[in-house]
């Protein structure tokens, strides 16, 4: 058996074995010549009358030796998608005359993927099988190696992997629907806005994960996610004119990851509007339109930001630097990746007033034709709230640039306060404005029935409506919708933020959002879903 200080040792070895040169597969094993086979064995005058000489005591221990070599290692399939598992298979056989007590390290890319501790009596031979996935799109190089606990490496050969992207289809457009790959994709979803809150540190990695998770357990296919730190970030993206966060982008490379793992699709506003959630202070550096418009040279106003050739720079930079941005961990720049199912140009970016409901007809083909000059595979929205006067909706959703149509709809007590005969027939005439005078998908980004923040607040009745407002999405054959918004983590016990559902807190609501996901599916035939 190996002694402790050949096991403290073999790490390195192994680090060593993998760091040879990448280059054609190539089969590399120790074979033992015996001494009848060495040259300075050989007798150059051997009559049948000559004696073989006996076995010295060095050629019994030479053959008694245990030679591991590596006849085969083949990897099935070749070519996988990012995080799909390929299975390898290592023969490795014992030539000598000894047993064998060695590990079979599996590196790629010179880093540990699996290891196998194997006994071989002499001659025999035994497969050795394992998985391996990448989240990296390119070549890999898998590197294994034979060694003995108490001796040099035995034996070691190479072969390769190629990884590629996953999903394997965008987000199309065919007619007034939505496709992938060989067929029809309705998604329904759910935002996670609260990605970002400092008091929970929502920035971390940490708590992403769990994030992705609960709307995994949803069985959601879809998520909306800011593309840029919000005002309440505990991070800025843009702490100034042009100036970008390497810190942020890194974060977000992780949310893409979270969601590919997840087989979530992302919708992804580029640049946040002018907020109705508050005002923005000079301290609260967004990517928003207050924050540029206090930079802008030739801008006072929020109404400015539309004219303003500062704030057009600033945007197109930020947008720029996003869209091209290359995710450090899969090798994939965000406009290639088809888990980013949709760019929406802003969050309810739109006149304040005096002029709401005036268009932003011009500025939308402007920064449309610029992202599509930049990333022509996927979709493209305005990220519009879309009715009731705020917008010019049916005039903006027509601008050539834009694939699908972007509304927001939240009726309710704590938001229009529309007579509760009204918000089911102002929702299916949107619906039948959007077919009839647009013809192009619609997506509701956003939608809730939003409850008071006291501990009393009516959470049945906002389940009933949801389960209402979703229901008639379906059958108006809305294309896209993603709730607003889950947070995973207890509900405050004296204040919550009326249009959050806290999980696992809030099960009823929280049951209507898996079911709705669970029928959009249903109406889905295809293959991405």
């Amino acid at each position: 058996m190996a002694n402790d200080d050949a096991r403290s040792q073999l790490s390195r070895r192994r680090v060593l074995a993998a760091g040879v040169a990448a280059g054609v597969p190539l089969v590399a094993g120790c074979s033992s010549e015996s001494p009848d086979e060495s040259p300075e064995n050989e007798t150059t005058d051997q009559s049948p009358e000559t004696e073989p000489e006996p076995e010295s005591e060095t050629d019994e221990i030479q053959n008694a030796t245990p030679v591991g070599t590596i006849t085969d290692v083949t990897v099935s399939p070749r070519t996988v998608r990012q995080f799909q598992p390929a299975e390898f298979t290592v023969s490795v056989a014992n030539e000598g005359g000894a047993v064998l007590e060695a590990r079979v390290s599996v590196d790629i890319d010179g880093s540990f993927a699996d290891a196998f501790d194997v006994t071989l009596p002499a001659g025999d031979a035994t497969e050795l099988t394992g998985q391996l996935e990448r989240q990296r799109v390119g070549e890999h190089t898998i590197a294994v190696a034979v060694e003995t606990y108490d001796g040099p490496v035995q034996a070691q050969q190479r072969s390769t992997i190629t990884v590629d992207h996953y999903p394997a289809h965008q987000v199309t457009v065919d007619g007034t629907q939505l496709a992938c790959g060989d067929g029809r994709a309705v998604y329904g979803g759910a935002s996670l806005a609260n990605a970002f809150a400092p008091e929970n540190n929502r920035a971390s990695e940490a708590s992403l994960e769990p994030a992705f998770d609960t709307l995994a357990d949803l069985g959601v296919s879809s998520a909306r996610i800011w593309g840029f730190a919000p005002s309440w970030a505990d991070i800025s993206s843009m702490p100034g004119p042009e100036t970008y966060n390497d810190q942020w982008f890194e974060y977000f490379d992780r949310v893409v990851v979270a969601a590919k793992k997840r087989d979530i699709r992302l919708f992804v506003p580029l640049f946040n509007g002018n907020p109705a959630y508050g005002p923005v202070g000079e301290e609260d550096l967004g990517v928003n339109v207050p924050q540029l418009v206090r930079w802008a040279d030739d801008a006072e106003t929020r109404n400015d930001f539309f004219e303003s050739e500062d704030c057009m720079r600033m945007y197109k930079g930020w947008v720029e630097r996003l869209v091209t941005h290359e995710n450090h961990l899969t090798g994939v720049e965000y406009r290639n990746d088809p888990t980013i199912a949709m760019w929406e140009l802003g969050n309810e970016i739109q006149h304040s007033p005096p002029r709401v409901g005036e268009s932003i007809r011009p500025w939308i083909e402007e920064t449309g034709a610029f992202v599509k000059e930049l990333d022509d595979q996927t979709l493209l929205t305005t990220g519009s709230y879309g009715h009731q006067g705020r917008n010019a909706f049916v005039d903006e959703a027509n601008a050539d640039p834009i694939d699908v149509v972007s509304i927001h709809y939240y009726p309710g007590p704590e938001h229009y306060d529309l007579p509760e005969e009204e918000v089911i027939p102002t929702l299916e005439s949107t619906i039948q404005t959007v077919r009839e005078e647009i013809g192009k998908p619609l997506y509701v980004g956003e939608y809730n029935w939003g409850v008071g923040p006291e501990d009393s607040a009516p959470y049945t009745e906002r389940a009933k409506w949801v389960s209402r407002l979703q229901r008639v999405m379906r059958e108006g054959a809305v294309a896209a919708t993603n709730f607003h918004t889950v947070a995973d983590e207890n509900r405050p016990t004296s204040f919550h933020k009326k249009a959050t559902v806290y999980a696992p807190d809030e099960q009823e609501t929280l049951g209507k959002i898996a079911t709705h996901a669970r029928l959009t599916r249903d109406l889905s035939d295809s293959e991405c879903l």
